[in-house]
């Protein structure tokens, strides 16, 4: 059974360059034929507008409230696109974009990008991009992005993702805080560099490998959580977490094995290698710290910086408090 109809009025709509190879398309509004009472909507109630039936399944609950549905796009399963309590906020879905799941598209321009699952975003670019879990997203871009939540949520709270050739990139927009929490994030191999240049936090973070990953600015780290293959591995992090790097030619660098990272502000292009727990400590400026045992070896009140190199070998102390180095300083352990 069909849930919409058309009510004869129609208008072209012009499509921006670089979107479609069409100039304009030609869009029909639509009239609800049943109530669909989860978004609130009565039989006879008006809606968006679409190009065809394709673009707006009529099984399950999704409706078109405001905005407009085009290209090959369709939209399927639960979701209310375009709230039409708030015409202010109209969206277009354009290209070649999918989305299948449950929650609220309001104000959002999707241009060639693959949603699915639970979703709720205000004011939101996603362009190229490919979504999947429980997500929220307000007042960002996501361009070329591969992000899939952990089962929990995606949180982007006045951010900007612009990645190139499918790296990924993370800045604020605005000076506005940055929130990532229970994200897994997927890099493609060989995809080059990927960097986050923001203030903000990240929360319970998941990813395969962030190897290519350097962090710029102030990012707050709680727990950031990734795979045994992965070359950076930080477990555990207690809130207020400062990693800051210089510059994107002196970036901050994390390798296998961090187990824990406290109340620390590391700077420049750190190397952290081994079980390793840092706690209320300043290490900077190319500094390095190995720990080739496989027992933990934690760091308390310790400075490091200008190429200094801290190494821990077996049967060597499990603990060091209270040591600055400096100015090539090597310090072994053993």
């Amino acid at each position: 059974m069909k849930k919409y109809e058309f009510t004869g009025e129609s208008y072209k709509q012009e499509m921006p360059v670089g979107v479609e190879a069409r100039e304009h398309v030609t869009v029909y509004q639509i009239r609800a034929l049943v109530d669909i009472p989860a978004h609130n909507v009565k039989r006879g109630d008006l809606g968006g507008w679409i190009e065809k039936e394709e673009n707006l399944s009529h099984e399950g609950q999704c409706w078109l409230g405001n905005g407009v549905i085009s290209g090959s796009s369709t939209v399927k399963g639960d979701i209310l696109v375009g709230n039409h309590e708030e015409e202010a906020r109209s969206c277009h879905i354009r290209g070649n974009s999918h989305i299948n799941g449950s929650g609220l598209l309001s104000g959002v321009f999707v241009d060639n990008s693959i949603i699915n699952g639970h979703i709720v975003s205000y004011d939101t670019c996603f362009d190229f991009s490919y979504l999947e879990g429980n997500i929220k997203a307000f007042e960002g871009l996501l361009k070329q992005c591969h992000i899939k939540s952990n089962g929990e949520k995606i949180v982007l709270f006045y951010c900007v993702l612009i990645p190139s050739s499918g790296r990924l990139k993370i800045t604020n927009k605005d000076n506005k805080p940055l929130r990532l929490e229970h994200v897994r994030i997927d890099f493609e191999k060989g995809s080059g560099d990927h960097f986050i240049n923001a203030f903000g936090e990240m929360k319970r973070v998941y990813s395969e490998d962030l190897s290519g990953l350097s962090v710029h600015g102030h990012v707050d780290i709680e727990c950031l959580d990734l795979e045994e293959k992965s070359s950076l591995h930080i477990l555990n992090c207690s809130k207020g977490v400062k990693i800051q790097g210089t510059s994107t030619q002196n970036p901050v660098y994390f390798t296998t094995g961090v187990k824990r990272i406290c109340c620390s502000h590391i700077e420049g292009c750190v190397t952290l290698k081994g079980n390793i727990t840092v706690i209320d400590s300043d290490i900077s400026d190319y500094a390095e710290v190995h720990n080739h045992s496989e027992d933990e070896f934690s760091l308390e009140r310790i400075n490091m910086k200008d190429y200094t190199k801290l190494e821990r070998f077996k049967d060597g102390q499990t603990e060091l408090k209270d040591v600055g180095l400096v100015a090539d300083e090597h310090l072994v352990l053993n």
